[in-house]
């Protein structure tokens, strides 16, 4: 019973160092996500901003 109870502990804590390891993937590819994103919407607000003074421009003439 004390083997058992041990060999059960043993794979707990394997199976806890492994979720804690793809926690650590998961958060570290969130942090990259969130970036890209955030560089996307900054690219995105400045061809909005384009897009307005061409559109400007051409009511132009």
């Amino acid at each position: 019973m004390k083997n058992l109870t041990l060999l059960i502990g043993v794979f707990l804590g394997e199976m806890d160092s492994k979720l804690l390891q793809k926690i650590k993937e998961l958060t570290l590819y969130t942090i990259k996500q969130e970036k890209k994103i955030n560089e996307l919407e900054l690219l995105n607000r400045k061809f909005l901003e384009l897009q307005l003074r061409l559109e400007k421009l051409e009511n132009k003439n």
